[in-house]
């Protein structure tokens, strides 16, 4: 079991599989809105930002970038069910840390509410004590706000924290936080991207916290 009292997590593509459901949504998106395919080799790199800021990087304007997120988050909230799935061992291992005394949060940059829905579809949100959304801070990932506001809630200090989350983004909003960080071997994303923000330690799955 980890040594860390307070473990972090974020939340897609760590606790929760969502993949096809952004992929989709992001395509729906590009296509309704700007009429183009998804440039897949550009936007990949951003995944783990809040939505706002992706989109701005490939609208004419902000009016633009406005109304791809609401495009995105209608169909995203539509199809959300049907195509999230959870990691698997994702909730053994919240089991195992609760049992063990761990305080458990997660650090997203997806909206509060659409988070909470994610962990209450798989029953993930009875371990979870406290949930920092990209609507709650000013500053986002790989800032360390978000971190910094999770353990303030939770009352540790980052020596006594784990940031576990598969972007670059939260591992270095967990070294910037100083708290210990974990990386995921399945991320997406290559691990030049990593470069210069190395974890602490790379888990072939969730469950190897408890190992």
């Amino acid at each position: 079991m980890v040594s860390q009292d307070c473990i972090l997590f974020d939340l897609d593509g760590t606790l929760l599989d969502t993949t096809e459901l952004i992929e989709t949504s992001f395509e729906y998106t590009f296509s309704v809105v700007k009429g183009i395919s998804v440039p897949w080799d550009q936007l990949y790199q951003f995944w783990g930002r809040p939505l706002l800021e992706q989109m701005r990087l490939f609208a004419d304007d902000e009016q633009q970038a406005l109304k791809m997120v609401e495009v995105y988050r209608e169909h995203n909230h539509a199809h959300h069910d049907a195509l999230a799935k959870v990691t698997p061992g994702a909730l053994a291992t919240l089991k195992a840390l609760k049992k063990a005394g761990k305080s458990i949060g997660v650090v997203t940059s997806k909206n509060t509410d659409s988070a909470w829905r994610g962990l209450r579809l798989f029953e993930l949100d009875g371990y979870v004590e406290t949930l920092v959304g990209a609507d709650q801070t000013a500053a986002h990932k790989p800032e360390p706000e978000p971190v910094f506001l999770a353990l303030e809630r939770l009352q540790y200090s980052p020596e006594r924290a784990l940031m576990i989350g598969d972007s670059p983004y939260d591992i270095e909003a967990g070294l910037r936080a100083g708290t210990a960080t974990a990386g995921l071997n399945w991320t997406i994303f290559p691990s030049e991207s990593f470069r210069g923000r190395e974890p602490h330690l790379w888990l072939d799955q969730l469950t190897d916290l408890i190992k």
